[in-house]
């Protein structure tokens, strides 16, 4: 029994072997190769022989499925290559009558197969500077290198298959990079970073004491005012102020994309003029 972890070579000969499974009227040899990674595996006694070899690659001992066979690869010896996904498998050393027998080199090697890797998930789009993004690779591996657009960065996460991303101005691919004992393999996500609106609460004004002004926002196709107080509405661009002291009204401003700015507006009171009574004395002549 050999297990694969890299290239080797199986010395023996079929000089006093048994015919176990009768695939072929010659003596045989049989070894279990445990497969743990899939790939492109060739099992050879070209230029490991003499004498006229046979190789049958099967799924079971004497049985099972025969997954490939050859005889005269390379002149008188043999190579079979099979695509095998992680498993046990046998490979007999024959020969082609009952006269070919002898001391042989069986080489096994294998072309690893990129191990499988899923999609990353997280947002594809998001705001200019927006923070706690999370994405996540569902695939385990025994280590994780994540790589994020320039201006970003990874704030918790890193070295595990879930992260979390603060994001600049620029745009560019979530990716990582999954590795294990088969390889490594790589999965990007493409993230768009939305520009944040350029909101504008309108010029500061000025009402009198028990007047009103009229505000007037702009960027965005929703907005948000702030303080409540003396406005007749908050969940419009142009609300109007009935404030009775000066006061400073923020309105945020959200755009298609869901990323939101604000602006600052000034709402000066003035008080109203005070007109006091004056007593006038008249004179009378005549």
């Amino acid at each position: 029994t050999y297990s694969y972890s890299g290239p080797f070579t199986i010395s023996g000969t079929t000089v006093g072997a048994c015919d176990d499974c009768s695939l072929r009227p010659s003596e045989d040899r049989i070894y279990e190769v445990n497969i743990s990674c899939a790939g492109s595996y060739t099992f050879t006694t070209c230029g490991g022989a003499s004498w006229d070899t046979y190789l049958y690659l099967r799924s079971a001992v004497c049985g099972g499925t025969s997954i490939a066979l050859n005889d005269d690869a390379c002149s008188l010896q043999s190579s079979v290559t099979a695509s095998l996904a992680p498993g046990t498998y046998y490979i007999h050393v024959e020969g082609f009558s009952s006269s070919s027998q002898g001391a042989f080199n069986l080489s096994v090697s294998g072309v690893l197969d990129s191990p499988t890797i899923g999609s990353v998930s997280g947002p594809s789009s998001v705001c200019e500077n927006e923070t706690g993004a999370a994405y996540a690779l569902s695939t385990s591996f025994d280590s994780y290198s994540w790589s994020v657009p320039s201006g970003a960065s990874i704030t918790s996460g890193a070295g595990t298959n879930n992260i979390t991303v603060d994001f600049g101005s620029i745009s560019g691919s979530v990716s990582v990079t999954g590795s294990n004992s088969c390889g490594s393999n790589t999965s990007s996500l493409g993230v768009t970073v939305n520009s944040l609106p350029t909101a504008n609460a309108g010029s500061d004004v000025a009402h009198c004491s028990g007047s009103s002004s009229s505000l007037s926002a702009s960027g965005g196709s929703s907005y948000s005012w702030s303080p409540s107080t003396g406005l007749s509405a908050t969940n419009v661009s142009n609300p109007t102020a009935n404030n009775t002291s000066t006061t400073t009204y923020t309105v945020t401003v959200t755009d298609g994309n869901g990323c939101t700015n604000t602006d600052d507006v000034v709402v000066t009171v003035n008080p109203t003029p005070d007109f006091t009574s004056a007593a006038v004395e008249v004179t009378c002549f005549g």
